[in-house]
């Protein structure tokens, strides 16, 4: 393992924050929808080897997984990666199990690609290796804008001669594109046009390794395969397709999972292929033969491409037969958190092992967690407490033992709305905990030189390219579906008359301690339960504006907006709200962002809850049974007891004197639960964290 503490470098063709926009050099567009940004090297190049010389019946091929990393959740386990090559395999040697769901009409033209990827086991030292590098870099999120993905491959890349390259990162930008899905050089047959050297390695972000066949799709553009609307991302309204004569038009790419057929371009019979891999559905499962005679003719013929499935070089990678493990002391590491990087108090904190060489005993030690020790791959624990906590992880195998520890911080718990539901950006200790997520673009922060009410307001430039927001602390909307409520929220925004600009606000809904970075987007993804309060995919800029100006805009009372968007009726339990400024190109055209008196209008939980709490439960932590301590003013005979866990589902529901006695709620899993005690028409409420 490598250990850089500061390199500059990054990962060149990359698989990056689903769902967002993109540039290729093909084509420009606007799009919060998930996009590749594979680039185009035979634009107008057909199919035409149907037969490759003379290969192996099974092409084996060296690969190594870098994992750029500082350290946090991006710093993937072994297992992950091992998972995710199993995946790639099995899609390359048409063994993956859904194959039963190819629709009928598509059946006999599938093809099996007889690709094998193997991690490789010598590395261009000739040292032993298990094909995964780990690279201590601040690259793993980005290149801070400067565009330069491109002139730092060879820092890290091993031959590309010899070994197909995927960086695992964070994120990455590029000064084309606004944030990548997926991006690739896609190879030509023939040896006219060859991979700039160094461009010929791709990546991943570290949650779409094993998610949506994100890398067996980039792994097609890598061995020649276009997308099946042909170039660009968008497509062309059934103008130009791939170059493939068994996979059928269409019009664009497609999302989530349409119903057989779906047709986009009429003279399709049985409409498009989203199933196959180079679409972006949630069910692709296939490729065609005639995209596996392109793929293995790519591999036979192109000089950049038919140099790794040699016998010489399988012999020279390791990958030519099963080598023992090697015989080193295992290295230390960890990864922990989520993509926004914000852990809570009492909520569950993840951690998982990133060690290199096999460790075979694990042993955690958690300051201030609960549990405080573990023996674990991947536990989870629960901090009461905020600040720093050193985490400490001791390895072992039969050749030796290492030990690394980490400090990693602990922000306060979430705050509930009272019973105004407003969050006015008043309190400075309140306002700091809201959880900002900033790629790259100006960071919101609390301004007292405007606001529509009351003292202050939260602030944008709003000029900086790509994306930054925040989200809200808790509302608690109930339990119960209630119809006609509304998010309610006053905006300014100043733009000069000239200029151009690509800019919006994208609004959302999300659970409390969901932040990885599909549910903090809101990304086209039907596992992804966030969502958009707006039915377009932003607000525009036109729709926001306030006032024309040409100098920094602080806004007047009179130059501010309200904008009100519905609640969906059945939403229900716990949420916070996120507010996304997406600026999708460099512009000097917006001077300034304000938002303020961010409310929830209508019937609420917080509505119905008595402030006081004439109950305790006890133990408070605990790892089983709870009992609650009711005063004697309350009547058993009128009460009922129910408790929800933070999104709203009820787990316990007793009435009389079954609230009474302990609770047995060992069958749940860790976490925070909401118990609420009714009444006679009052309603109380507490908190239970349940730990074991």
């Amino acid at each position: 393992m490598r250990n850089i503490k500061i390199s500059s470098v990054l990962p060149i063709i990359l698989t990056c924050l689903l769902h967002l926009f993109e540039t290729t050099s093909v084509l420009a567009q606007i799009s919060w929808n998930k996009t590749c940004g594979a680039e185009y090297l035979h634009s107008e190049e057909t199919n035409r080897y149907a037969e490759w010389a003379a290969v192996p019946d099974t092409i084996i091929i060296p690969i190594v997984f870098h994992i750029l990393t500082q350290g946090g959740v991006e710093n993937i386990s072994k297992e992950q990666v091992l998972d995710a090559l199993r995946i790639l395999n099995e899609d390359f040697s048409n063994r993956n199990p859904d194959t039963l769901d190819i629709p009928i009409p598509f059946q006999n033209v599938r093809g099996n690609p007889k690709i094998e990827f193997r991690l490789a086991r010598i590395d261009p030292k000739g040292n032993c290796t298990d094909g995964i590098d780990r690279i201590y870099t601040p690259y793993t999120y980005g290149t801070g804008g400067t565009g330069n993905i491109y002139e730092f491959q060879k820092l890290f890349d091993w031959d590309h001669m010899k070994y197909y390259n995927i960086f695992v990162v964070n994120w990455l930008d590029s000064p084309n594109n606004f944030m990548l899905v997926g991006g690739s050089h896609i190879p030509s047959i023939t040896s006219i046009i060859t991979v700039p050297e160094n461009r010929d390695v791709f990546g991943i972000c570290y949650h779409d390794l094993n998610e949506n066949r994100t890398i067996t799709h980039e792994m097609g553009h890598f061995t020649g395969l276009l997308h099946p609307w042909g170039e660009g991302d968008i497509g062309n309204n059934c103008i130009e397709d791939d170059d493939i004569s068994d996979t059928p038009k269409q019009s664009g790419p497609n999302y989530y999972c349409p119903s057989f057929p779906h047709i986009s371009c009429e003279n399709v019979t049985n409409g498009d292929m989203f199933n196959n891999f180079m679409d972006y559905t949630e069910c692709t499962n296939m490729f065609t033969a005639g995209q596996v005679n392109h793929m293995r003719s790519v591999l036979t013929i192109n000089p950049w491409r038919n140099v790794h499935w040699t016998s010489e070089n399988n012999q020279l990678t390791g990958v030519n037969n099963d080598l023992p493990k090697c015989n080193l002391p295992p290295i230390a590491d960890f990864g922990y958190g989520n993509f926004a990087n914000w852990l809570a108090a009492e909520s569950k904190v993840s951690f998982n092992e990133a060690c290199s060489w096999d460790p075979d005993s694990f042993f955690w030690q958690f300051e201030g967690g609960i549990p405080a020790i573990s023996a674990e791959k991947f536990p989870q624990v629960i901090f009461p407490d905020t600040g720093f906590h050193r985490i400490t992880l001791r390895v072992s195998n039969t050749f030796g033992s290492d030990t690394i520890s980490k400090n990693v911080y602990i922000s306060p718990k979430e705050k509930h709305y009272d019973e105004y539901m407003t969050e006015s950006f008043e309190n400075h200790e309140e306002t700091k905990n809201l959880v900002n997520v900033n790629f790259l673009g100006s960071s919101w922060a609390s301004t007292d030189k405007a606001s529509k009410s009351g003292a202050k307001s939260f602030y944008n430039s709003g000029n900086s390219q790509y994306l930054s927001g925040f989200f809200t602390h808790i509302f608690d909307l109930g339990n119960t579906s209630v119809s006609g409520r509304k998010l309610v929220f006053d905006i300014a925004l100043g733009m000069s008359a000239s200029g151009n600009e690509a800019a919006g606000l994208r609004v959302l809904w999300k659970r409390p301690f969901d932040f990885e970075r599909s549910e903090l987007l809101a990304t086209n993804n039907s596992k992804v339960k966030s969502k958009p309060l707006h039915t377009e995919d932003a607000l525009t800029s036109e729709t926001l504006k306030t006032a024309t100006t040409n100098t920094t805009f602080i806004p007047n009372v009179n130059q501010w907006k309200t904008i009100t968007l519905s609640i969906p009726d059945t939403l229900t339990g716990e949420i916070q709200v996120g507010f996304l400024w997406a600026n999708f190109i460099p512009t000097s055209k917006f001077k300034g962002l304000y938002i303020d008196n961010i409310r929830i209008t209508g019937t609420t939980k917080v509505n119905e809850v008595e402030t006081s709490r004439p109950f305790l439960a006890f133990p408070n932590p605990t790892s089983d049974y709870f009992s609650l301590d009711i005063p004697a003013e309350i009547s058993l005979a009128h009460a009922a007891m129910e408790m929800y866990d933070l999104y709203g589902r009820l787990v316990i529901s007793k009435k009389g004197v079954e609230i009474l006695g302990a609770q047995d709620i060992s069958s749940l899993t860790n976490g925070i639960y909401i118990i609420e005690l009714r009444e006679n028409g009052r309603i109380f409420r507490s908190k239970l964290l349940l730990t074991k």
